[in-house]
């Protein structure tokens, strides 16, 4: 669906070095209106450019909301602006906007296109995201829906509510299923907010709540693999408790338009399937292969987290292979993203003026997990964790954090305000 957004690009300064960032997440975000304050700091003439398909930000945590959503208490364009937020409001003076997918980048050349136009750079940032990763999985990408956009998540609510609305006026419908393939960070807040769409549903089409099944298949022997056991527990027993049902050591093997045939040779149908199983970085479309790893990431040199061969390219979040002290890739998250645009600011900065760079140090981040309602775990670097009402008040200054940092104090305050109460609205 076509946003109604516009974005006026900006002026920025010609003749010095020029700084090109494919894509506006966390990563390319933070990263270009570092520079542009940088650049004034450092009194360098700078040219800035981000480009993005979108002329807006994505605030990714709250996509799940709008996939679970109900007209009857939220309206699309609500939902909209609680996560679509506009370049030319957020981009700061220094830096500018150019809407358009990179197309091809050379290296060697130092050029870029975007569009019909051919761009030269002395620094390139790349922060494309991450695309769905199918996993090989024979039919799994005609028949499930997938959770990466505003237009995902409307499809995913109104396929939702059309299966309701079709199963109560067939009085030989038994049950009606639908199935989260992945029970990682995205599957288990996707199915928390299901749970209470489902809620929803039953009651406007007066079909039996009974009469829906909410199925989460996991591959590992427990959801949010590599966390600690107990923050497990606690979700699948949060999950659980609202009515979901969990298999566990399952994985999906293949999926036709209204089955998934699980690697046990178990048959399972269903009405709606959603694929949360696995990301893997976007294509980056340079003009001779480069160094990634099985997902698709690009590898770094291991001090400068520049793009190994390149010392004037770098990668960002789901484009990057990042090691961390045990040699495992970081967590693809939002704070770990923003924490290496932070290292790649400075990085640029101190490369323009002749500067040393120093190494890259990883670091470990909390999370927190929302499921469902005023209910939430968090989980800290120290190992402390807690879960229930205050996780989720947590949850909600972080979202204020993050909105500071890109508007003005008063106006982050009543977009997470207006976040707030369009949510707790929407779980009533």
């Amino acid at each position: 669906m076509e946003t109604q957004i516009q974005v006026q690009t900006q002026k920025v300064r010609g003749n010095g070095i020029k700084i090109i960032i494919g894509g506006g997440g966390f990563g390319g975000i933070t990263c270009a209106r570092l520079l542009a304050r940088k650049a004034r700091k450092y009194k360098l003439n700078a040219e800035i450019i981000l480009a993005d398909r979108n002329n807006y930000h994505l605030y990714y945590p709250n996509l799940y909301e709008v996939a679970t959503s109900e007209e009857e208490f939220v309206s699309i364009g609500a939902l909209k602006k609680s996560i679509a937020l506009p370049y030319a409001e957020i981009l700061p003076k220094g830096a500018a906007f150019m809407q358009g997918e990179i197309s091809e980048i050379s290296p060697e050349n130092k050029t870029v296109k975007i569009g019909g136009a051919q761009l030269n750079f002395d620094y390139l940032v790349l922060a494309f995201g991450s695309v769905t990763d199918y996993c090989g999985i024979k039919g799994l990408q005609e028949h499930a829906l997938v959770l990466k956009s505003i237009p995902d998540a409307l499809r995913i609510r109104n396929r939702a509510e059309f299966a309701v609305q079709a199963a109560s006026q067939d009085f030989k419908k038994k049950l009606l299923r639908i199935i989260i393939g992945g029970g990682g960070f995205s599957g288990v807040e996707l199915a928390g907010e299901m749970l209470n769409l489902i809620q929803i549903l039953s009651w406007k089409y007066n079909y039996p709540r009974e009469k829906i099944e909410l199925l989460i298949i996991e591959g590992s022997n427990q959801l949010l693999p590599g966390m600690p056991l107990h923050i497990s527990e606690w979700v699948c027993g949060r999950l659980k408790k609202l009515g979901a049902q969990i298999r566990l050591e399952n994985f999906v093997a293949e999926a036709d338009r209204s089955s998934v045939f699980l690697n046990t040779g178990e048959k399972i149908n269903y009405d709606l399937l959603v694929w949360t199983g696995g990301v893997r970085s976007a294509d980056i479309p340079f003009d001779k292969a480069m160094p990634s790893d099985k997902k698709g990431r690009l590898l770094e040199s291991a001090a400068s987290f520049c793009v190994q061969g390149c010392d004037f390219i770098f990668a960002i979040g789901d484009d990057a292979h990042v090691p961390d002290l045990h040699n495992v890739p970081v967590p693809q998250t939002a704070t770990q993203a923003i924490y290496e645009a932070e290292y790649i600011a400075e990085a640029v900065m101190r490369k323009a003026r002749a500067k040393q760079v120093p190494p890259f140090r990883p670091r470990a981040f909390g999370y927190i997990i929302p499921v469902k309602g005023k209910w939430a775990v968090l989980h800290l670097p120290s190992g402390l964790t807690w879960y229930g009402f205050l996780s989720w008040v947590a949850r909600r200054f972080a979202d204020l954090r993050y909105f500071s940092k890109l508007l003005p104090f008063g106006k982050a305050v009543r977009m997470a305000w207006f976040d707030t109460e369009l949510y707790v609205k929407n779980d009533e």
